[in-house]
């Protein structure tokens, strides 16, 4: 059993030897982003996703806002127009 555990470390080892012997890797960036940054030059999916549901918030509240204005002003002239009435 050991010898089994030994040779699988052994060759483990042997593996990530062999593969990473001639790569300069001077920073994690480098390391994990072997493609030059093409994570950072192009949004992922969930950014976009992100971006949109931003994007729809932002437009809701705007909806929302004028909604208020908007019935804020016919209170006024409701106001205005029972006054006149009562007058």
């Amino acid at each position: 059993m050991k010898f089994f555990t030994l040779s699988t470390l052994a060759t483990m080892a042997f593996i990530v030897t062999a593969g990473c012997s001639g790569q300069k890797i001077e920073t994690l960036k480098d390391a994990i982003c072997c493609d030059g940054g093409f994570e950072y030059r192009h949004p992922a999916a969930w950014e976009k996703e992100q971006q949109r549901l931003k994007d729809e918030l932002a437009a809701a509240q705007k909806q929302l806002a004028d909604r208020e204005v908007k019935i804020n002003s016919n209170r006024q002239g409701s106001r205005r127009s029972n006054r006149s009435a009562q007058s």
